[in-house]
């Protein structure tokens, strides 16, 4: 009998990447929302889903916060469209992979187990962190799976510092990041709304679009940015003419510069990068520091790579710390490299061996599910 491939599952604050193993991309991502009812979720055929659900107009629900599931109900009745409106899969001809985000408990993984094996009938099921499919994502470009390096995940609502040695999280050095990809859509709406005419139930729309289109992050000084940056009038977007002005460079400039949009948090992400690595045991630093990782579509804004290679390598120069280059992998697949790098690592063969079977969870029960080992070369 012909052996299906696992079923790729990503759920993101903002976004859920969904297809199977095998596949560089993503067969479907769509918004991570589902509609609100007055009905229970479990028994309302008349709910919405991912865009859908946003284009409904009606009141929205997103199961997850800041990466971490809030909602079950509503995430169930997503999952359920995930494979039966998207995927139209008999689940339990398939195992599936999901990704989880830094300090996930063994009690959410447990539930998620409950759900895929007890709800929906998976022969089998395998949790992984986000951080470290982001890093095995670059083994779309070469044959080996990397397990160690340092992975800037930003996401919509939060974004992560995640270092990964050999395979496993150092949970002691990960650290969170409260600016991510919905700071900077909005500090585009912010400045445009302040500029231009745009009907508000338009201008977030609009401000994604600017964002993803005309945005950059500067290689030089700010003041010498305004001086030579040039407005680019009359531009349509969604319908709406519009000039694309100083929040091109401006916004994405909070990731760097923080104090512009927050007073409370004052570091920026190369700071906090090389925080992270600093915190990790002395004789993998240099490992670390040679091996950063980006995953999230707000790491593939023009000259953002760069950028922050040049801010990590000017902390490290002016902390006289000696034989360090710093060097940022960035590649083509950063916007889904989470769900790429899990679509690899389930097309292994090495993936059979560690794969949550429905057999052992139902003699051994949920606590099976705590823990889930990884890959090894």
């Amino acid at each position: 009998m012909l052996k299906l491939p696992a079923v790729v599952c990503d759920h993101g604050t903002g976004y859920t990447k969904l297809g199977f193993a095998g596949q560089q991309l993503p067969s479907f991502m769509f918004p991570t929302c589902v509609t609100k009812s007055a009905n229970s979720f479990l028994s309302d055929l008349t709910y919405k889903s991912g865009q859908d659900a946003v284009d409904s107009g009606q009141n929205l629900i997103y199961p997850l916060q800041n990466g971490i599931i809030q909602n079950w109900d509503a995430l169930q009745q997503l999952q359920f469209d995930c494979f039966n409106k998207f995927l139209h899969i008999t689940p339990q001809e398939h195992e599936i992979i999901l990704t989880e985000p830094p300090m996930n408990s063994p009690e959410n993984r447990e539930r998620l187990s409950e759900i895929m094996f007890e709800s929906f009938n998976f022969k089998g099921m395998f949790i992984g962190a986000q951080a470290l499919f982001a890093i095995f994502s670059k083994a779309w470009d070469k044959s080996n799976l990397e397990q160690t390096g340092i992975c800037l995940d930003i996401g919509d609502g939060v974004s992560h510092v995640i270092p990964v040695y050999e395979g496993y999280v150092m949970q002691h050095a990960v650290q969170s990041v409260p600016i991510a990809g919905k700071a900077i859509t909005q500090f585009v709406q912010d400045m445009l709304s302040r500029r231009e005419k745009i009907q508000t139930d338009i201008q977030q729309k609009i401000a994604k679009i600017v964002k993803e289109k005309y945005c950059y992050c500067a290689n030089q000084a700010l003041a010498m940015e305004f001086m030579d940056f040039q407005p680019i009038a009359n531009q349509n977007v969604c319908g709406v003419n519009i000039d694309i002005g100083q929040e091109a460079f401006i916004a994405p400039e909070i990731f760097f510069d923080p104090s512009i949009y927050s007073k409370i948090h004052d570091q920026s992400i190369a700071q906090i990068v090389f925080n992270s690595i600093q915190h990790c045991p002395i004789d993998c630093r240099k490992t670390m520091y040679e091996n950063i990782y980006l995953s999230g579509g707000s790491t593939i804004l023009k000259g953002f790579s760069q950028r922050l290679q040049n801010d990590i390598q000017a902390i490290v120069d002016s902390k006289n710390l000696r034989g360090i280059t710093v060097n940022v992998k960035s590649h083509s697949l950063q916007r889904t490299a989470v769900f790429s790098g899990a679509s690899i690592f389930g097309s292994k063969p090495e993936f059979k061996d560690v794969v949550l079977s429905k057999q052992r969870y139902d003699e051994e029960g949920k606590n099976s599910a705590r823990e889930f080992p990884l890959a090894k070369k």
